[in-house]
């Protein structure tokens, strides 16, 4: 609402016209500036807003950066442990096999010679 409204309205409720002219600027200043920091306000609270998000989205980028590159870590480890272990058991089973395959080798022999 501007000054003159103000006005008119102050002096159909009974106001002296000399002082309702001053009051109703001073109200529609009032209302201006009121409205210009609530503006404003808005405007900090979007910027502080987008920051805290743009914020909260790299850290959420670095935790998964980090539980990736754990992830990884723990997936390589595994598959070493995995390996190490099939080659230990293909070893054994290789010696094994050799021992088996030598007992039976020497029974054959054993037996030709009788």
């Amino acid at each position: 609402m501007n000054a003159a409204r103000f006005a008119r309205h102050l002096i159909e409720d009974g106001v002296d016209p000399k002082l309702a002219q001053p009051l109703a600027e001073h109200l529609a200043e009032e209302i201006e500036r009121t409205v210009a920091t609530k503006e404003h306000v808005e405007l900090v609270v979007n910027a502080v807003v987008t920051r805290e998000v743009r914020q909260l989205r790299v850290e959420m980028h670095q935790e998964f950066r980090r539980f990736h590159s754990e992830m990884t870590q723990r997936l390589d480890t595994f598959q070493a442990q995995i390996t190490q272990r099939l080659d230990s058991q293909m070893r054994w089973l290789m010696s094994s096999m050799t021992v088996l395959f030598l007992a039976m080798l020497g029974n054959i022999l054993k037996d030709l010679l009788r």
